[in-house]
């Protein structure tokens, strides 16, 4: 973005500090700035901030949006949804054998809230042998794609704060024995964090502060980072999705591979 264009839409958005303090800068000091604002997408968090934070609220499509609680795959009691079940898992298997499933773990948050230094995945949970949450998870994808001979591609998207870290741990621990290649880390978005009157942020001199753009984000950050084709080319079809603090996830489940794709 050109400078010129950053102060209209600064103007547009009534930052008056924020530019204040960018024509203060030096010209070496403003470089520094600009590159920083480098893939932030200043216009979609105040478009965000002014749909949802505000009274000025404008829905994104003019059809009315009804909300409704989630659907319930619920325990088999009938013949009927027990053959059902039977069905959704053999053809979940199946799925398996021919090499068409891909996990993805959103893991892009700090351990801050459980007292934890670091990348969430890294924090040891398990009561007796103190596993982490990357292990727990890396051990349902081993043995899963021992039992059905395949390969099963582990997606691990992160934030820009904790990318190098979690990769780091990863290689030091050996990929937990799932190979190098079948492991892709990728980056979320960061959008720019605004006051509740929405107002920009300082992080520091040459830099706004920013924020991952959460669990939403998953999907274009998947599509941006070329991983989506690369799986799309190689024939994957379907992608199992858990959050990174959830250790009774159970790693694409057979019944929930075929009866959650009926359903998208």
């Amino acid at each position: 973005m050109r400078k010129k264009d950053l102060l209209e839409l600064l103007t547009t958005y009534k930052q008056n500090d924020i530019i204040e303090y960018i024509n203060e800068l030096s010209p070496h000091e403003e470089s520094l700035f600009m590159k920083n604002l480098e893939n932030l997408d200043l216009k979609l968090v105040f478009d965000l901030q002014k749909n949802f934070c505000t009274g000025d609220y404008i829905p994104f499509a003019e059809e009315s949006i009804t909300i409704k609680p989630a659907q319930i795959i619920a325990i088999p009691e009938t013949e009927t949804e027990k053959r059902e079940e039977k069905d959704a898992r053999q053809e979940g298997e199946a799925l398996l054998r021919e090499g068409k499933v891909a996990v993805l773990i959103v893991a892009g948050g700090q351990g801050s809230r459980l007292g934890f230094d670091g990348p969430k995945g890294i924090y040891r949970i398990s009561p007796i042998q103190q596993k982490p949450l990357f292990q727990l998870f890396a051990e349902q994808i081993k043995a899963l794609s021992k039992r059905y001979c395949t390969r099963i591609p582990l997606l691990i998207m992160t934030s820009e704060e904790n990318y190098e870290e979690t990769a780091r741990f990863f290689e030091k621990n050996d990929y937990f024995n799932l190979g190098r290649d079948t492991i892709h880390f990728f980056r979320q978005d960061m959008l720019p964090a605004i006051t509740p009157d929405g107002n920009l942020v300082l992080q520091n001199d040459f830099r706004l502060f920013t924020n991952p753009n959460g669990h939403g984000g998953s999907l274009k950050a998947l599509y941006d980072s070329g991983v989506l084709e690369t799986l799309m080319k190689e024939g994957f079809a379907e992608l199992y999705y858990c959050q990174v603090d959830n250790p009774l996830a159970k790693i694409a489940d057979r019944i929930d591979i075929k009866w959650i794709a009926e359903r998208m």
